[in-house]
């Protein structure tokens, strides 16, 4: 056991929305354990801040002080480096890193900075062959995410890690390998299974990410009952997180934008995104997280080892 340890779970294209269940699916969706852990509080815009017994969630600005639409690319360069990625180029991108968010990235990966100062960084999530043969040919280009996690050395996890319970599919069960993919060697798990999977995978490192996506994608393509389900799949696996949780870990969950909490709508929101922090270490760091760009130097105080720049 590493001491003290963060386990950063990323939601893609998730914020705040209003008390409306006519447009907000987290209102549909059945999420007892985020709400019992809110204590009974739902996941909607009201205040910048709540405060319940073991967790602290925080209604956190993704706008990054600059007009237009909060993008993928611009928020998770944010999130992952501390930098005000859009305000550097001087608007928002997404969703892929363009050349110049690459080279922030590489510069101020905070997989990188934590490395340069001895904590053991890991990353989760599990790719298919086919993402790297693409990746190698140049037919796509490495995530945020991913660049991040290479540009501290790291490998990033595969079939094989997936197979052997030592990484995570980013749609958190593996029913996807096994029936798109084809992967029918990995096992068959549950959204439990795959939490308490993450939580062990947490004790080996300093610092854990595991990187969900598909919220955005329901949100893009308005779809409610894939948006329903994806929300309740989270919260079980949520719920096993919490169950297996160590006393010296600490949970951070948050998104780079807003999207799926609106599905009038099929494009990004401005509202502001949810910062949910579970662990005695959460008073560490309330105080001081009101933008995506405080992530970092957040994670950076909690490790230990280093202080924001």
């Amino acid at each position: 056991m590493v001491h003290p340890s963060i386990l950063m779970v990323f939601l893609d294209g998730v914020g705040l929305g209003q008390d409306d269940a006519g447009v907000n699916p987290l209102l549909r969706a059945r999420m007892p354990n985020l709400v019992e852990l809110l204590d009974g509080h739902k996941p909607i815009l009201n205040g910048r801040r709540l405060d319940a017994r073991r967790a602290t969630l925080i209604a956190t600005d993704a706008t990054l002080g600059v007009a237009g639409t909060p993008q993928s690319a611009t928020g998770q360069t944010t999130m992952f480096t501390g930098v005000n990625a859009a305000r550097e180029l001087g608007y928002h991108w997404g969703p892929h890193p363009n050349p110049p968010l690459r080279q922030i990235i590489a510069c101020h990966s905070l997989f990188k900075k934590l490395s340069a100062v001895g904590a053991g960084v890991a990353f989760a999530n599990a790719y298919p062959e086919r993402y790297f043969r693409d990746v190698a040919r140049g037919k796509r280009g490495l995530s945020v995410t991913g660049l991040a996690a290479s540009a501290a050395g790291l490998r990033l996890r595969n079939h094989e890690d997936l197979r052997d319970g030592q990484a995570l599919s980013a749609f958190i069960t593996n029913e996807g390998w096994r029936q798109a993919l084809g992967y029918t060697d990995v096992p068959d798990i549950t959204p439990r299974q795959a939490g308490r999977i993450l939580v062990s995978l947490a004790r080996q490192a300093h610092f854990t990410l595991f990187e969900h996506y598909y919220t955005d994608i329901c949100g893009h393509h308005q779809d409610w009952p894939q948006a329903v389900k994806t929300l309740e799949v989270l919260d079980e696996f949520l719920g096993a997180i919490l169950e297996e949780l160590d006393d010296n870990m600490l949970l951070i969950l948050s998104s780079d934008h807003g999207n799926i909490e609106d599905m009038s709508v099929r494009g990004h929101t401005l509202n502001p995104v949810p910062t949910l922090l579970v662990g005695e270490q959460r008073h560490l760091i309330v105080d001081r997280i009101a933008s995506l760009s405080d992530l970092t130097p957040a994670v950076l105080q909690v490790i230990g080892r280093i202080h924001a720049a």
